[in-house]
Parts: structure tokens; C-alpha cells; sequence
């Protein structure tokens, strides 16, 4: 099951990814230019999962240690930018031709807080996987974290009277917590279950970056 899933998400994968790519293409207004800059940052995070999921059909599946400690490596470097991405995206309204830099220059302290927080986080996840601590007891602490981080960002970001970032914000909260969940379950489910969840939690992130560069064409 961990293969045949991973098969479908590599698949989900690549078709996103030449989407995306086209997306990338697209003429925009100056004020729109920061969708493309998180386009690009979201392609970034889906070569690095491309990277991985060729290693889990065609290395991984041969050996039989346990795999799930590895998908910490891509984590590690994908979800603090998805996370990054996420935030930028709530912070833009339009009205200024500010860029991802611009963005990052101007919130370094939130940016640090939250990739310190997601680090956490993946910490006790890890934990739970070297068999330091309980599963159930690695997962309830990284939840701490979890929580506090996605707090933080909706206190800092989400505009409160907007229900389509408010939609797309709890989207990455219910997906993102449903990794909590698999990481209790046995080992096969777990890993089928996260590589289903990779493509709601990132690859339709970078969809959605692409639909809605596609609505700013000039």
C-alpha cells in the first residue's frame, strides 16, 4: 500500500508540477508579482518531494528498514517555506507591488518564530520515530507547538474578514493536524496515509498558487 500510494501521489505530483510550471509563465501586474514569487518557492517544495518519492519507489521499496524517519529530511526543508508561503500569501491584499523579499525583510522576527516553532514541532515528531518517547506522547507535544504556530500566523496574517484566506488557512490546519493523526497508526497505514496527505497538504497548495496567478493575468 505504501507503494502503490506513493505511486498516485507521484503521478498527482507531476501533473501539478507541469502546471504550475506553466503558471509561472504568465504575465502579471507588478502589484500580483509576489504570486509568482510563492509560485516559485511552491515548485521548489514539490522538486524536493519529487526527490523524495522516486527514492521511496525505486530505493526505498527495496530495503526494509523504516523509511518514515527520511520523509523528516524533506520536511525539514519543505514545510518552513510552505509555511513562509502560506503567511506571505495571507499578508498580500494587492494594493502594493511589494515582492517575497520585501515580505521576508519586513517580518524577519515572525519569520524566525515560525520556522523555530515548525522545527519543534518536527522534533518530537522525530522522537517518536527513533522510539525515544510513547507515539501518542510525541504526537500530543508536537501538537503544542502546532497549535501556537498556527496561532500565531493567523493572529499576525489572516485578515479576520476574509472567509476565502480563512477557507484556504484552515485547509492547511486540517490537513496538516491529520499527519498527527497517521503518526500514531501502524507503519504501513501511516506511510500510505502521508503520502495521500502530501498532495492535499502541498501539491494542492502549489495548484491553487496557479489558479489564482491565472485569475491576475493581464
Amino acid at each position: 500500500m505504501i507503494y502503490s500510494t506513493g505511486i498516485i501521489s507521484l503521478i498527482v505530483q507531476i501533473i501539478i508540477g507541469i502546471i504550475d510550471y506553466l503558471a509561472l509563465h504568465i504575465e502579471v501586474d507588478s502589484k500580483d508579482e509576489l504570486l509568482k514569487d510563492l509560485l516559485q518557492v511552491e515548485i521548489w517544495v514539490q522538486i524536493i518531494e519529487f526527490i523524495f518519492y522516486i527514492l521511496l519507489i525505486f530505493y526505498f521499496s527495496k530495503i526494509s528498514r523504516n523509511i518514515t524517519p527520511l520523509r523528516y529530511i524533506d520536511w525539514a526543508i519543505t514545510t518552513p517555506l510552505m509555511l513562509i508561503t502560506l503567511s506571505a500569501f495571507l499578508n498580500h491584499n494587492g494594493s502594493t507591488s511589494n515582492r517575497l523579499t520585501d515580505f521576508l525583510s519586513n517580518h524577519k522576527g515572525s519569520m524566525i518564530k515560525i520556522v523555530l516553532l515548525n522545527a519543534a514541532m518536527l522534533f518530537f515528531g522525530l522522537v517518536g520515530e527513533f522510539g525515544y518517547l510513547n507515539p501518542y506522547l510525541s504526537t500530543t507535544l508536537g501538537f503544542i507547538p502546532f497549535t501556537l504556530n498556527f496561532k500565531y500566523i493567523k493572529d499576525t496574517f489572516l485578515p479576520s474578514g476574509d472567509k476565502f484566506k480563512n477557507g484556504l488557512f484552515y485547509w492547511f490546519v486540517f490537513f496538516w493536524a491529520l499527519y498527527g493523526v497517521c503518526a500514531v497508526m501502524n507503519y504501513t497505514n501511516k506511510n500510505a496515509g502521508y503520502n495521500i496527505l502530501d498532495i492535499f497538504a502541498k501539491n494542492f497548495f502549489g495548484l491553487f498558487l496557479a489558479y489564482t496567478v491565472w485569475t491576475k493575468t493581464k
